[in-house]
């Protein structure tokens, strides 16, 4: 493997992370799509030039080269799941419509999916790690915005059209309560956009 992350260090205690940006895609991932996969649908399409505005703010990005049908950056490396009910898992085998994303038995190896997991999963997290440990040092904290864009229509994984803005806690374990409330007011601040918490 060559490049897998995009790292650019700011200088305030924020890290905007973009786990689903990538779009590179190995020999044996490409080779194994179903016709449907390859424009890479489930993509967070342009989260790098929405997010460009970061370096001015003094930012730390972050954001993956390779495509989250490669390997899921945003699962932890044992792949237990997120979340109850519909989901992908660290190496997907569906689309988001719940289609199967490789055509039958064409899959990458396990031998392959331990690469992408040594190779693309550990340097990622890794340069996570260290970022926030860095910014913690510096400032006596870090704070981590994880980025992410998916389509308002998604029948197989959420009822209804998701709100245009979906803040995400881990059920209030990943944000301080303080916080969640301040960007929930932001957000109010815009009633031309929808919003949850």
């Amino acid at each position: 493997m060559d490049k897998v992350l995009n790292f650019k260090q700011g200088r305030v205690p924020l890290l905007i992370s973009m786990p689903h940006a990538g779009v590179r895609l190995t020999p044996a991932v490409e080779a194994g799509l179903i016709p449907e996969a390859k424009s890479l649908p489930d993509t967070d399409w342009h989260i790098p030039q929405l997010y460009d505005f970061a370096a001015e703010l003094g930012a730390s990005t972050l954001a993956a080269e390779y495509s989250r049908f490669v390997i899921d950056l945003n699962r932890p490396s044992d792949d237990k799941p997120l979340y109850v009910g519909a989901t992908t898992g660290l190496y997907p085998a569906t689309l988001f419509d719940g289609v199967p994303l490789f055509r039958e038995g064409m899959e990458p190896s396990k031998a392959e999916r331990a690469t992408y997991l040594e190779q693309i999963w550990t340097p990622y997290h890794s340069t996570l790690q260290q970022e926030l440990a860095r910014l913690k040092a510096e400032f006596g904290y870090a704070l981590l915005f994880d980025a992410h864009s998916i389509r308002s229509l998604i029948p197989h994984l959420f009822e209804g059209k998701l709100p245009d803005f979906n803040l995400g806690t881990f059920n209030g374990a990943s944000c301080d309560p303080q916080l969640a409330s301040q960007l929930e007011a932001i957000c109010a601040g815009h009633p031309n956009y929808s919003h949850v918490l």
